[in-house]
Parts: structure tokens; C-alpha cells; sequence
């Protein structure tokens, strides 16, 4: 299975893809209300229990590094990082803008 570097705050690593397909208008709607969300952590709209719960999430699937406190600009980083692999998925990018190494 091919898998696709994922970065987060300093960690690098392996994030297998899906096996079933998403629909490219899932996707578009998706990057959207990420990148709202994605403002609304950069300009402090979202409480400090609501960040925190994002990052303790972000950080069980290996996004962020190890158990929080996580500031929002780590958690904005990573949000930020997931919509480019969205549009990397569509077809956007030509290579995985986040990808490290």
C-alpha cells in the first residue's frame, strides 16, 4: 500500500491513503469549511477546550506531536497542511506540497 508523508509541528510520517474514492465536489466543500475553520483557530474564534480537543485528535492520528497543550498555530499549521493534501487529491498539485524529505 502506498502511503504519503504527512507532516505536523517537527514530526514526519507515513499516512496510508483511503481504499474507497471521495467525490471531487466532497472534496472542494470540504477544503472550504477547512479553511474556515482553519481562520476561525488563527483568529482565536475557537475556545481553548475546542483547540485543545482538535489537537488532542490531531495528535492521536499523528499529526501533531505527542499529548498537548498545542497552540493554535500548530493546530492552524496542520489544518492548513490538510487542505493542501486535498487539493494535492484532486489534482491541484502535481506532488504533495506538504511532503517532507
Amino acid at each position: 500500500m502506498r502511503c504519503l508523508p504527512v507532516r505536523g509541528g517537527n514530526m514526519a510520517r507515513m499516512n496510508p491513503p483511503t481504499t474507497n474514492p471521495v467525490g471531487q465536489a466532497d472534496v472542494m466543500v470540504l477544503m472550504l469549511v477547512l479553511a474556515r475553520y482553519e481562520g476561525a483557530v488563527r483568529g482565536g474564534d475557537v475556545d481553548d477546550h475546542g483547540l485543545q480537543r482538535l489537537a488532542d485528535r490531531c495528535a492521536d492520528v499523528g499529526l501533531l506531536d505527542g499529548p498537548g497543550p498545542h497552540d493554535r498555530d500548530d493546530v492552524a499549521e496542520v489544518l492548513g497542511d490538510i487542505g493542501l493534501r486535498l487539493r494535492y487529491a484532486i489534482g491541484e498539485h502535481s506532488s504533495d506540497p506538504t511532503a517532507t524529505g
